[in-house]
């Protein structure tokens, strides 16, 4: 099945087939059937964290860190003794996908889709723990960790997240936009708002049968790539992982769907 190419036929095709409603100048096509929830097919994550800057955060800040807080808690006594710190790190782990589609135009001289692309990041982090021992600055410090004393640290979980999305039409092949997205703190066990960005598919690809998978569905397959970096505040300095989210998503299209003559 396809789409009249020109101008008056594809008109009378939709005003026949679909619900139309004409506002300046952009005929609003409604799809046959309307989804209200995304439905995720693959999902997979890889850490994308360079690997000078994990040494850094996990080794050398270590190390600083004991040694400002056993001062710290022992103010001149810390000369002699020392607090040591073995660390159980957070969990990072969340959840970024595409929840629907909407404002999407086609416009036809132009040949290109345009719309709003909106995501959702749900932080599934758990907090880190702290486990401290005294002892005499000169003696080691132990290394089995049942001799410590352990507490969650508040707050170690709670991600700012940023990241660049590609995303796909996947039975056609068509490459749709990219976009940069960003939302503010995120507590652990929290979703955050919807986060919306424009985008466009600049006339590349099969966009007209592209437009009569939404018409027929109300949803649309997507293939997304985000490369995600968040921070967070752990070992009393902000912490930055990347990781690389791949999704395979089907999206519903909010509303109706326009056809633009521009």
């Amino acid at each position: 099945m396809s789409l009249p190419s020109g101008r008056d036929e594809l008109i009378r095709y939709l005003k026949e087939n679909y619900a139309t409603e004409e506002r300046e100048g952009i005929l609003y096509v409604y799809p046959e059937v309307t989804y209200f929830s995304p439905e995720v097919v693959e999902y997979k994550v890889a850490d994308t964290t360079p690997i000078v800057r994990r040494i850094r955060q996990e080794v050398v800040r270590n190390y600083v860190y004991r040694n400002v807080k056993s001062v710290s808690l022992y103010g001149a006594t810390g000369l002699f003794r020392k607090v040591c710190v073995m660390y159980k790190d957070p969990n990072i782990v969340f959840d970024l996908i595409p929840v629907k589609a909407k404002n999407v135009v086609f416009h036809m001289l132009s040949f290109k889709i345009t719309g709003d692309i909106v995501n959702s990041f749900t932080n599934k982090s758990t907090e880190g723990e702290e486990g401290t021992y005294v002892t005499r600055r000169w003696k080691a410090c132990p290394t089995d960790p049942s001799v410590y004393t352990w507490k969650p640290v508040p707050g170690s979980a709670d991600l700012t997240p940023n990241w660049a999305h590609s995303f796909t039409e996947d039975q056609t092949s068509t490459y749709l936009s990219k976009v940069s997205q960003s939302t503010g703190k995120v507590q652990a066990g929290a979703k955050s708002p919807d986060v919306s960005a424009s985008w466009s598919t600049g006339g590349i690809g099969d966009v007209i049968l592209t437009l009569l998978n939404i018409f027929l569905s109300g949803r649309v397959t997507l293939r997304n790539g985000y490369d995600v970096t968040v921070k967070y505040t752990w070992k009393g300095q902000t912490q930055t992982v990347n990781r690389h989210v791949d999704a395979k998503v089907i999206v519903p299209v909010e509303g109706s769907v326009g056809v633009s003559w521009d």
